[in-house]
């Protein structure tokens, strides 16, 4: 029996983290999973070690890889692939193989077992007396999204899931092997759990998915470079050369909104995309000119007909509206 009921040292990436990169970000996946209320997002995104009780539904979650846990995708494919059906449970369930929590399965893992072809039977315990019992709604959600994709393919998803509780609750390994707890201790996984599947993807459909998007920027971007910065999951990338470029790859995105909220000037525009754009490659999306400022002679660039910077255009603004202040005294 493969045990992977406990998830262990759970680890934040902030680097990864939608909400730290940044804080006016809507994001709150973890938080609202979290049945203990271990995950703080103030002053900055972290887990009670006291309250954790390392179910994993927080990692199962999380859009953008931000958390880390031990017994992660990666590993949970690895252990089920030489099983020619997969069978998988709760700790409360009769299923051959455990985990804390049949809802800690993403949409990642999900995809990964369906592209192998494999049965996929799921075991439910008792879910009504559990305590993670209210976040059923994460693992059908994640289950639509994997369904999703699987079809775009042409496969039609094999999985079969029923309740079969056991008459004794199976009690996980809790302790650490010496060479477990070495790699416990190693930096947080920032490997996309999507990098699973996506090599076995193939869609043939252009289907909507709400995990991935096309973006559209106008003409009154400046370049200034905050998409870039909140970007939790690095799809955007910016080049100032001859002509000003920004390049995204839609192949990473995971739709969170961050570069349209925190674009001051509103020219970031995200609309849902389609399952094809997961095996897109990167692609310049917008390109402006280089221009010469002809107030501080710095380097600038726009598409609007203008000569002076947007830091001279702002101090002149300002500037104006102190002297009709001036004016009205």
């Amino acid at each position: 029996m493969l045990d992977f009921s406990l998830s262990g040292n759970i680890q934040i990436n902030l680097k990864r983290c939608s909400r730290y990169t940044f804080a006016k970000g809507s994001c709150d996946s973890c938080i609202k999973i979290c049945p203990t209320g271990a995950i703080k997002l103030t002053p900055y995104p972290s887990i009670s070690e006291d309250a954790c009780i390392k179910c994993g539904l927080c990692y199962a979650a999380c859009p953008t890889t931000a958390i880390s846990i031990k017994n992660d995708n990666e590993k949970l494919l690895k252990e089920t692939s030489s099983l020619s059906e997969i069978e998988i449970g709760c700790i409360f369930s009769t299923a051959n193989n455990k985990i804390s929590c049949i809802y800690r399965l993403d949409h990642s893992i999900l995809t990964a077992w369906f592209l192998s072809g494999k049965a996929v039977k799921i075991k439910r315990g008792n879910c009504k007396s559990c305590k993670l019992k209210n976040q059923v709604n994460l693992f059908f959600k994640e289950l639509r999204i994997a369904t999703r994709l699987v079809k775009s393919s042409g496969i039609e998803p094999n999985i079969k899931i029923n309740s079969s509780t056991a008459e004794k609750p199976h009690i996980p390994k809790e302790g650490l092997s010496r060479r477990e707890l070495l790699s416990a201790l190693k930096k947080p996984s920032s490997k996309p759990k999507r990098m699973l599947f996506l090599k076995k993807l193939n869609p043939i459909e252009k289907t909507e998915c709400k995990i991935t998007a096309k973006i559209t920027i106008t003409n009154s971007c400046d370049l200034c470079g905050i998409c870039e910065v909140v970007c939790p999951t690095e799809v955007i990338l910016i080049q100032k050369e001859q002509k000003g470029s920004i390049w995204f790859n839609p192949a990473a995105c995971i739709n969170c909104q961050n570069c349209q909220n925190g674009c001051l000037k509103g020219a970031i525009k995200l609309e849902t995309g389609h399952t094809s754009l997961l095996k897109a490659k990167p692609q310049v999306v917008f390109e402006a000119e280089k221009k010469l400022c002809k107030n501080c002679k710095s380097f600038f660039y726009s598409n609007a007909d203008e000569d002076i910077c947007p830091t001279c255009k702002s101090k002149q603004s300002k500037k104006q509206s102190i002297i009709e202040m001036f004016k009205n005294i």
